[in-house]
């Protein structure tokens, strides 16, 4: 473990990084010299108070410090359980390792269109419980990714870690066309219930058939989450 300290203007605590090689230690030595030298050097916001240096923690805060706040601050309050583990997994694993290390500051319009025309031909994060597919990130995936930058850097704004307005407000995804999805026809939705024995798959397509709900609402239900009254019957002649 390398270590190194160094200090930065304007802000009076020296400041310790921790290296897993001697090779990592002198990219930053190295980086912090060219910083130094350019007059950008800033502590890295973690140090900092956002409310006693408000202006330091403007100009230090990255895009992965903004997305694990928001994660925390706004995602524990407005997001449902499913929606916030769909998020986080967003975030850490399409959004921190590509852009996280880039300041909030520094994020432009120009930037973001490329960073989601590059997402495109990344590798898709195979999920637990997902089927191993070879693919790239998809475009509805980018649009989704796209919605969460946007969303944080308006709550930045109103956290005034940010004043020179939302770089994502006029971005243009890259553009895509939906692919329509098979679905049974009525007389297909038959035979398939007639053909079905299993007593339980059959009820499933009938939740499925007649209420829309997707395989994984489904597989989600819990007999707690069921109220079925007196008068409620399904007939094998449905």
């Amino acid at each position: 473990m390398q270590k190194d300290s160094f200090r930065c203007p304007n802000f009076d605590k020296t400041i310790s990084e921790y290296f897993n090689s001697e090779e990592e230690a002198n990219l930053r030595i190295a980086q912090i010299k060219l910083e130094r030298k350019l007059g950008t050097l800033k502590p890295p916001a973690y140090l900092l108070d956002p409310d006693k240096d408000r202006d330091l923690f403007r100009q230090s805060m990255t895009v992965e410090q903004l997305m694990n706040e928001y994660l925390n601050l706004y995602g524990l309050n407005h997001w449902s359980e499913g929606t916030l583990s769909c998020n986080r997994h967003r975030i850490n694993d399409y959004i921190i390792p590509y852009i996280g290390h880039l300041k909030i500051q520094d994020l432009t319009t120009h930037r973001l269109e490329q960073f989601y025309r590059e997402l495109q031909t990344k590798p898709a994060v195979r999920l637990p419980g997902h089927k191993a597919e070879d693919k790239t990130i998809s475009p509805s995936v980018v649009e989704k990714v796209h919605a969460l930058i946007r969303s944080a850097l308006n709550q930045a704004i109103r956290w005034d870690y940010l004043r020179n307005g939302n770089p994502a407000m006029a971005v243009e995804l890259p553009r895509y066309r939906k692919n329509k999805r098979d679905a049974w026809t009525d007389q297909e939705a038959r035979e398939a219930l007639a053909l079905c024995t299993d007593p339980i798959l059959k009820l499933c397509m009938f939740l499925a058939l007649g209420c829309s709900i997707r395989i994984g609402e489904i597989l989600g239900l819990t007999w707690d989450c069921v109220h079925l009254e007196e008068d409620l019957r399904i007939s094998d002649d449905a």
